[in-house]
């Protein structure tokens, strides 16, 4: 009776476990689906702001409807010739401190921009380049080209801090641009723009939705949550095992194990029933009979079992020992290999005869040659043949007991065809019986060492002579030499900065996350490179393009930074003049066609997604011609000028005045209420341009046509509505009265 209870109480579990296992799939799929709403955002718009963005977000309130994920973002493909133009552009929306991290030089980059809630966690992300991890970017690498929302096995968040760190993974979602095919792979690769993506800490997101759905059962149970198929330590989620029962999971049948496969990605999940679970198991009162004979019947086996154990006893001891004696041998040799394995050096076991017999993770990794092709080949193959001799001859000595170890430098052979630098230690390998049976290689690739060697004696003899500032550290990063080009940059002597820290020379607008990141890139590659921005004596900011290299010495211990920099702010000034001339007019400054055309696409995105109505004014100035054919076209040039500043007087800031090219003016207006304020405007601006202009001496005036067109009644594009306004625009001419024109409709419409 007690064993039926029992397992109708298991089969109950089961079910609630497999309810618990299909909520679980459900909350991720709904976050998915939060994404593709984000992805058509994105698509129905050629541009998003940070404000809608965020407006967007907000709307969703994730807090009440999808507690537990972390936030929702933006990821932007940004490629390297745009990666100023980005930054600067992200900074100006009031992020001074943002860049794209891990600095270093790239064809593609792949930026964090928007994430919402912008809160203190969800800030640390911003500029986080996901194709810097393997993990993430294959995960964004499926969601592209599969078209679908994919998801990371288990990582760590850039959000995470050194307090309560927590497991976590990303779901991704393409968005591709607008108006680009999306049918093959290769199109959607060609198509992609970025991603939208939802960071989530597993912890927060499963304890939530426990507690909100499976408020009394989450007390009962305890869960642990792998990333995989199986239960390896490193794919660990999430474990809410209680610490009595840590060392039972293998062993304890009362657990259920569900395996579910979830965007792109395999998740496995135990649950196992508490002490407090059982409380609910109930029994009746066993009967006397059924007490009585079970009594009879258990005292029956226990004297058949009393006879048999004892006749087994000394075979079971027996096979425990012999059992645990394996165990134990087995731990020691994994052991034994994990320490070899995760060693820097490479280490190999070669035969007396050249043989190689046993070899670690390091020679597979620093050779390029699988450990099946290189057990039992021959160990001088990877030597080049001009070098073998001497090495044999060192390995003789050593079976001849001539030394007890030598210690070489020399070129070794990938299976790539590369060579590299290897400073080679070789010991005798001896029996119990102290007879040589082989030789233990330990080899150390210092080509990077060597190379920083040459480079550092090679910087010593052109530093005075380069044209950009170079400062020289010690090993604690107190500067003990610059050259002349960095006293002429920053007006800093070397009796000013002797034995003192570069952080002298900071302008405090690189925080310390960006200075941890560039130390942890040089202690790691040696080297960074990157733009920041500095001081010179005077306090005059100072752009640099700075590179630091790390020079080590002959025992592969750092002895020198040299830091080298290029004084970037005439680039800079230079970059953001031609930025503004290719999108301002010449003449009047007033923003050009084709600023017109990218600010009056995004305002017809805008009155398209909140049905509101857009309008685009046509200015043409008439009796323009005789004042250039009279007075020159000096006077001309300063008419014009003239009626710019007027008609930037006139609009809103909202509004845009374009300079269409000659006497012809373009007004955007974003957003109005009716069209009798259009023509209140209309005649405003005709009135203020009619005004006349004192130009030496001389009164000269203008009128003007004004053609308006408006969204939606005359066009469903930007070409379509300056296209009615134009024409528009000549029938102003023709009504002499008022020389305003309002454009036919196309269809009839209602805007709101």
């Amino acid at each position: 009776m007690q064993k039926q209870e029992t397992k109708r109480v298991i089969a109950e579990f089961n079910i609630r476990a497999s309810e618990v296992s299909a909520g679980l799939e459900r909350r991720l799929l709904s976050n998915a689906e939060i994404l593709h709403g984000v992805s058509g955002l994105f698509t129905s718009s050629v541009s998003v702001t940070r404000d809608e963005f965020q407006r967007y977000i907000k709307q969703l309130d994730l807090h009440s409807y999808n507690p537990g994920i972390q936030g929702v973002g933006y990821i932007q493909l940004i490629p390297s010739t745009q990666k100023e133009q980005h930054i600067a552009a992200v900074r100006a929306e009031g992020f001074p401190d943002y860049t794209i991290r891990p600095s270093g030089k790239r064809d593609l980059y792949s930026s964090i921009v928007f994430i919402e809630p912008l809160n203190w966690r969800n800030k640390r992300a911003l500029g986080y380049d996901i194709q810097t991890d393997p993990v993430r970017m294959q995960a964004a690498g499926r969601a592209r080209d599969e078209g679908e929302a994919a998801m990371t096995d288990k990582i760590i968040l850039q959000q995470e801090t050194d307090k309560d760190v927590q497991s976590g993974v990303i779901i991704f979602s393409p968005i591709y641009q607008v108006g680009m095919a999306t049918s093959t792979v290769e199109e959607r690769q060609k198509a992609l723009r970025g991603w939208a993506y939802a960071p989530i800490r597993i912890k927060d997101m499963l304890e939530n939705y426990l507690q909100l759905e499976y408020k009394d059962l989450s007390r009962k149970i305890a869960i642990r949550l792998y990333s995989g198929d199986g239960t390896k330590a490193s794919g660990l989620m999430y474990d809410s095992y209680p610490v009595a029962s840590a060392n039972t999971l293998n062993n304890n049948n009362e657990e259920t194990i569900i395996s579910f496969q979830l965007l792109g990605t395999t998740w496995t999940l135990y649950i196992k029933p508490l002490p407090a679970y059982w409380l609910t198991l109930e029994t009746e009162k066993n009967s006397g009979i059924v007490m009585g004979a079970g009594l009879i019947l258990s005292l029956l086996f226990a004297l058949v079992s009393y006879v048999l154990v004892n006749s087994h006893l000394r075979v079971a001891n027996a096979l425990q020992e012999i059992t645990r004696a394996n165990r134990s041998l087995t731990e020691q040799e994994s052991l034994l290999r994990a320490i070899y394995d995760s060693s820097s050096v490479a280490v190999m076991l070669v035969s007396i005869k050249g043989v190689i017999i046993y070899i670690n993770q390091r020679v597979v990794d620093l050779f390029f040659i699988p450990r099946e092709k290189l057990i039992g080949s021959d160990f001088y193959q990877l030597i080049p043949h001009s070098e073998q001799l001497e090495t044999r001859q060192e390995i003789e000595k050593l079976l001849e007991k001539k030394n007890d170890n030598f210690t070489v430098e020399r070129q070794y052979l990938r299976n790539n065809a590369d060579n590299f630098l290897g400073l080679v230690t070789g010991s005798p390998f001896r029996d119990d019986k102290g007879k040589i049976i082989g030789i233990v290689m330990v080899i150390e690739d210092i080509t990077e060492r060597r190379k920083n060697e040459t480079a550092m004696r090679l910087a010593s003899t052109v530093v005075n002579a380069s044209p950009g500032g170079i400062l020289v550290t010690d090993a604690n990063k107190r500067i003990i030499s610059v050259n002349p080009a960095f006293t002429r940059i920053t007006g800093y002597t070397l009796e000013d900065v002797i034995d003192k820290n570069p952080r002298l020379l900071s302008s405090g607008q690189q925080d310390k996350e960006f200075y941890r990141v560039m130390w942890m890139e040089i202690n790691r590659t040696g080297r960074w490179e990157g733009e920041l921005m500095n001081r010179r004596k005077d306090g005059r900011l100072l752009p640099e393009l700075l590179s630091i290299s790390r020079v080590l010495d002959k025992n592969g211990n750092v002895a020198h930074y040299v830091g080298m920099f290029l004084d970037i702010s005439e680039r800079r000034e230079a970059e953001m003049r031609i930025q503004h001339l290719a999108h301002h007019d010449y003449l009047t400054d007033l923003p050009n066609r084709s600023l017109l055309v990218e600010r009056a696409t995004n305002a017809l995105a805008l009155a398209h997604r909140h049905k509101r109505r857009m309008a685009i004014l046509f200015i043409d100035l008439d009796r323009f011609k005789p004042i250039n054919d009279e007075y020159g076209h000096d006077a001309g040039d300063t008419v014009l000028k003239t009626i710019a500043k007027r008609l930037l007087q006139m609009v809103r800031e909202s509004d845009t005045v374009c300079r269409q090219g000659g006497d012809e003016f373009v007004i955007l207006i974003p957003e109005f209420a009716d069209t009798e304020s259009l023509e209140r405007l209309a005649i405003k601006l005709r009135d203020e341009i009619q005004k006349p202009c004192t130009i030496k001496n001389y009164q000269l005036s203008v009128s003007a046509s004004i053609g308006i067109a408006t969204y939606p009644e005359n066009g469903d594009t930007v070409d379509d509505i300056i296209q009615s306004a134009d024409t528009a625009m000549y029938r102003a001419k023709i009504d002499t009265d008022s020389r305003i024109c309002f454009a036919r409709y196309l269809k009839s419409v209602d805007p709101l």
